[in-house]
């Protein structure tokens, strides 16, 4: 999720700012999935010889194992940190930026785009804004 703040500093540029949220990839979060399942499996067997080690270490597992599965099967997940940006540009340049990522998201809500090509535009298109400033 990405919260955007449009000020004009002075007349022909506009300075962008916000907020995002930076979480695990699909695939790293199903590694982290998998790696927490082995230790929750590991828990459950020193919980006999370890006592109140073993039910600490298997409530920290459990907790991130959800961890992991909220951020491999929700499209929204848990953020690890969230950033600040600021950006300064001409406001016909970052309007032009808004114009294209609005038709990109049309074209996916349209059908036309798939998630992942969606994304991969997106990116390519971010990228290419800001390597011209």
């Amino acid at each position: 999720m990405i919260k955007n703040f449009y000020s004009l500093d002075e007349e022909k540029y506009l300075v962008m700012s916000g907020k995002a949220r930076v979480k695990p990839t699909k695939e790293a979060s199903l590694l982290g999935l998998i790696v927490s399942f082995f230790f929750l499996i590991i828990g459950f067997a020193i919980i006999p010889i370890f006592g109140p080690f073993g039910v600490i270490w298997l409530i920290f597992v459990i907790l991130i194992l959800v961890y992991y599965a909220l951020n491999a099967f929700s499209e929204e997940g848990l953020a690890l940190e969230e950033i600040q940006f600021k950006q300064t540009g001409k406001r016909d340049e970052i309007d032009d930026l808004e114009e294209k990522l609005r038709k990109l998201a049309r074209l996916r809500e349209e059908g036309l785009l798939t998630e992942e090509e969606y994304q991969r535009k997106r990116e390519e298109v971010i990228r290419g804004s800001s390597s011209q400033h």
